[in-house]
């Protein structure tokens, strides 16, 4: 017991206030916690106490629960490799066939591939459930407005796209706004190198093109600072 709370302080320690540790690192590590020690949620995941360092106003999603998977990749789901649950979720299936269960009904849930995702990823997805909190809801509804009165041709054309190659089976215009705010959103608080935007599938260029325009600029830095210090308030979050 005393070599795995060796290793979990080891790994808690890793950069408190960023996400630089890579996924092959991250990824040994979670293998050798895994083997090494009893389960127990509460102390072999470190990985959320890290995300609660970066982004504190992530705590009041509530009930939290993450799962590490190196079965969940993109050749079974034919999407990706990380998938984010809401509480009311059961099950995610995909077009591929492949079905996949919540990691446990009632939380905010994340499975992720720890060989193809970092802290960093697993942060950015949990945003998808963090509408619950008014505070955020409020500042990212300002930043939608705002992001979509100067770009608005750009999502008619993403719209129009979509509807095309799934033959109008989506889940409406509303629900993909509602996605490309949130993958907006995503790209621009992703941090990394150009070989990490990359393999993320983001946009590089996007804060010197976009960041630009004043409105855009003030509502994405309202929404940032809240995040990143969850002034206004937080609610204590469980780890899990």
């Amino acid at each position: 017991m005393g070599q795995f709370n060796d290793m979990l302080s080891q790994l808690n320690q890793i950069d408190q206030n960023g996400f630089n540790m890579t996924t092959d690192t991250y990824a040994n590590k979670v293998g050798q916690l895994e083997t090494q020690s009893p389960i127990n949620p509460e102390e072999q995941d470190p990985v959320l106490k890290n995300i609660y360092n970066k982004y504190p106003a992530l705590k009041n999603l509530g009930d939290v629960t993450l799962k590490a998977d190196t079965s969940f990749t993109v050749d079974k789901t034919g999407a990706g490799s990380i998938e984010y649950f809401s509480p009311e979720q059961d099950t995610v299936r995909y077009g591929s066939g492949y079905n996949y269960p919540h990691p446990r009904q009632g939380t905010h849930g994340v499975v992720y591939n720890p060989n193809e995702n970092t802290e960093q990823d697993i942060a950015l997805d949990l945003l998808h459930g963090l509408t619950v909190d008014p505070n955020y809801n409020k500042l990212r509804t300002e930043f939608s407005n705002s992001f979509i009165s100067r770009h608005g041709g750009d999502f008619e054309r993403d719209w129009k796209r979509e509807n095309e190659e799934t033959g109008g089976d989506n889940d409406g215009k509303e629900q993909f706004k509602k996605n490309w705010i949130d993958g907006q959103i995503r790209n621009l608080l992703f941090e990394g190198t150009s070989e990490d935007f990359e393999k993320a599938k983001y946009w590089e260029g996007a804060k010197d093109v976009y960041l630009k325009d004043e409105g855009i600029n003030k509502t994405f830095n309202n929404l940032k600072q809240y995040l990143e210090t969850g002034e206004n308030g937080t609610i204590s979050g469980s780890i899990r």
